[in-house]
């Protein structure tokens, strides 16, 4: 696996979804962000992430605005996230609580998986259906 680069296809809300980038944000003293997308992605352009004011499209390298965006807790060590953001070209940034990840920072690195689960909703019961790993350097936001 490359620095940086996950290489995974997934099924996403019954759509396939290619992952081949990742991005780490230290976003907040007890929070870490990872944005997971297809296309390659610009860091210099992170801050379009939490600043209101900057577009979003130049962190995309001006492709199609697409991808996970996973909330971490916690500043290091082991860090767990159960919501998010999906990222759509046409719908935005729409909130997940159905995401599931767990990380570890080390140093300047966060080294994580996300768990594609689907839920039975007669049953409740939930079933993975994938697994994606990432290794990312982390751009401190602070």
């Amino acid at each position: 696996m490359k620095e940086g680069v996950v290489c995974g296809d997934i099924t996403w809300k019954d759509e396939p979804f290619a992952i081949r980038h990742v991005l780490a944000m230290q976003s907040g003293e007890e929070q870490h962000m990872v944005l997971l997308a297809p296309g390659k992605l610009d860091p210099a352009h992170a801050s379009a992430l939490w600043d209101d004011e900057a577009p979003v499209e130049p962190l995309f390298a001006n492709a199609p605005v697409r991808g996970l965006l996973l909330a971490f807790d916690g500043a290091h060590g082991v860090l767990s996230a159960d919501s998010g953001y999906h990222i759509d070209p046409e719908d935005g940034f729409t909130e997940e609580f159905g995401v599931r990840g767990e990380a570890v920072r080390i140093g300047d690195r966060l080294y994580g998986a996300f768990a594609v689960n689907k839920m039975d909703p007669s049953t409740g019961d939930s079933t993975l259906l994938q697994i994606l790993r990432f290794d990312a350097p982390v751009y401190d936001k602070r």
